[in-house]
């Protein structure tokens, strides 16, 4: 198979000791970790950087993986004594590489657990109690006429079919993002959604909520994530966004 990617040295290199490729061999780094610890490495010694402050969203972008895991993962690095993390006066934190591989530490052996005993319940058994109702059903694909405007107004015509789109996705970034289901609330996430659709395009509104749960604002985790909290927030978002295609050396209009 052909490739018409061709990597040169003279194109740009990451200049690091052959002793920390020997000694990363040694020690078991999960892929995802690897990830973002590679990511790190490139963007600290890739720029003859022993540290630099590193925003979650650039991770995020030249990972792929998502803000949560992303969290997990560089827990687990700073355990294993690999990153080196200080808070920084903003909400940026300071990432350094550690390359004192003798201080490094291993995750322990996956210990193998025992097979599982699966119990069976008697049809009778009335212990487990019943799931409570929710607005959306736990499902992205039962939104009624109790979460999104009449699908029958008498005078302005069919509600537009972006809105459920909208929400769907919303639905599963929230889900991806908190590891939690969202609860749309009532009409007021429809109308909220509806609002915005007047400005601007269905892409366009997904790409900016992909940047709101990427953005490092302490005020939006405090609060928890909600269609009508991204709507009030569109402003900060769009900027946010901008900033984000910049990065990536793309127009952001």
């Amino acid at each position: 198979m052909e490739s018409n990617v061709n990597p040169q040295w003279e194109n740009g290199y990451v200049k690091i000791a052959t002793e920390i490729f020997e000694a990363l061999p040694r020690i078991r780094v999960p892929g995802e970790a690897m990830q973002v610890l590679l990511f790190i490495i490139r963007k600290t010694y890739g720029y003859q950087k022993k540290e630099d402050y590193i925003a979650l969203s650039q991770i995020v972008l030249g990972t792929g993986l998502s803000k949560k895991t992303i969290c997990k993962v560089l827990n687990k690095l700073r355990d294993m004594n690999l990153v080196i993390t200080q808070k920084g006066d903003s909400s940026i934190n300071k990432y350094m590489f550690n390359k004192h591989y003798d201080t490094w530490k291993p995750l322990p052996k996956k210990v193998t657990s025992p097979k599982k005993v699966i119990s069976i319940t008697n049809k009778g058994d009335k212990s487990s109690p019943k799931k409570p109702p929710t607005i959306y059903n736990n499902t992205k694909d039962n939104i009624t006429k109790d979460i999104l405007p009449d699908p029958k107004p008498k005078k302005k015509g069919q509600v537009n079919p972006d809105i459920k789109k909208f929400i769907d996705y919303f639905y599963d970034k929230h889900l991806k993002e908190t590891g939690e289901k969202y609860y749309v609330k009532g009409g007021r996430d429809g109308e909220s959604v509806k609002r915005m659709l007047g400005t601007y395009s269905l892409e366009k509104l997904q790409r900016f909520v992909d940047v709101y749960f990427w953005m490092e604002d302490e005020w939006i985790k405090e609060k928890g994530y909600s269609i009508g909290k991204f709507e009030s927030n569109i402003e900060k978002i769009i900027k946010e966004y901008k900033d984000v295609m910049r990065l990536k050396g793309e127009s952001g209009s």
